[in-house]
Order: structure tokens, then C-alpha cells, then sequence
């Protein structure tokens, strides 16, 4: 079906919600759609401000989320936290969505852990993987560049937090 406008995903009715935290579900498709179509997502790298809220937010949503960090792997599953057996490598070959978060230069996911057809997106300020051997994994979804945009909106969220909660400024007129 061709359209003459631009198609939107609300409908013409939709009004927005005035409650802050619920943005993030805009765009989100329901928890029926993320049950029958991501099975698995796995969030490498456990940070308590990006990695761990993520996956919880997923979770919450229906899908299934490994949280791999160093040392350890665990499974994220609508309000539970399992420890898993698994290897980081056997979640990220049977997940649909890799990403990744290590801020460490030096830090590149084996593309031998990558299926085909997953979508990979890397939220770190540094690449998380080699662009020009990914792409050639057949299907393969590629989102680059959130992490630098990630790591400025957090950075700047900091910087208000002080402002507003611990840095008393000088009166002009003292």
C-alpha cells in the first residue's frame, strides 16, 4: 500500500501521556508484539545506569534479557533476576538483540558469537565491535553511534542533578 503522507505510528486520536517516565513506551511496540518476536536480548555489560535499568525495562516487557558482565551471567525475567548457567557466548548465539556497553577501548564482541539476522547496538562511548566484519554477518541489523549520545544525556542529567541538589550559587547582589 503506497501512502501520500507520512504514516505515523499513533493514531489521529493519540494524546500523550504528561507523565515523564512513561516516554520510553511511546514507540515501544505492546508486550504481546516483544513476547512472540524477541525471545532473547542480551545486555553485555552490567552497569547500574544504563546495562541493569535496560534490562529490567525489557524484562518488563516481555522479553527474555541476559545481563553479561566480567565474571558473571544472569537472566532478567518479568520482575526476577536468575543467575544462569549459560556462557556469554551460548546467550548472545540464540539472542535476537546484542548490546553492548563495555566502556573499554580495547573491548570487541566475537563475531563468532553473532547470529544471523540479530540486531546489534552498542551503547558505549567506544565501538564495541568491528562494523566492517559485522556487516557481513548475513541480516544483520547494525545501530552505532547511541553510546556517544547515551554517555552526553547522562553526563548532562549529572551535571543538573548537582546544580539542583548541591551547588548553592552566589547571589548577584552579595
Amino acid at each position: 500500500m503506497i501512502r501520500s503522507e507520512p504514516s505515523t505510528a499513533f493514531s489521529e486520536d493519540f494524546q500523550p501521556s504528561k507523565n515523564p517516565s512513561s516516554a520510553h513506551e511511546y514507540g515501544v511496540p505492546s508486550k504481546s508484539d516483544i513476547e512472540g518476536s524477541v525471545h532473547d536480548i542480551v545486555s553485555v555489560h552490567v552497569s547500574y545506569i544504563v546495562g541493569r535499568p535496560l534490562a529490567a525495562m525489557l524484562a518488563n516487557d516481555g522479553a527474555d534479557v541476559y545481563s553479561a558482565d566480567i565474571d558473571s551471567l544472569y537472566l532478567f525475567r518479568r520482575g526476577k533476576l536468575i543467575p544462569s548457567e549459560e556462557t556469554q557466548e551460548t546467550a548472545c548465539k540464540k539472542s535476537r538483540v546484542i548490546i553492548t556497553g563495555v566502556p573499554v577501548k580495547s573491548y570487541k564482541l566475537p563475531l563468532e558469537w553473532v547470529s544471523e539476522n540479530t540486531v546489534i547496538i552498542y551503547v558505549a562511548s567506544f565501538k564495541n565491535v568491528d562494523d566492517a566484519e559485522l556487516l557481513k554477518i548475513k541480516g544483520v541489523q547494525y545501530v552505532p553511534l547511541v553510546g556517544k549520545v547515551t554517555v552526553a544525556m547522562l553526563e548532562r542529567n549529572l551535571l543538573r542533578l548537582y546544580e539542583n541538589f548541591h551547588w548553592k550559587p552566589k547571589k548577584v547582589w552579595q
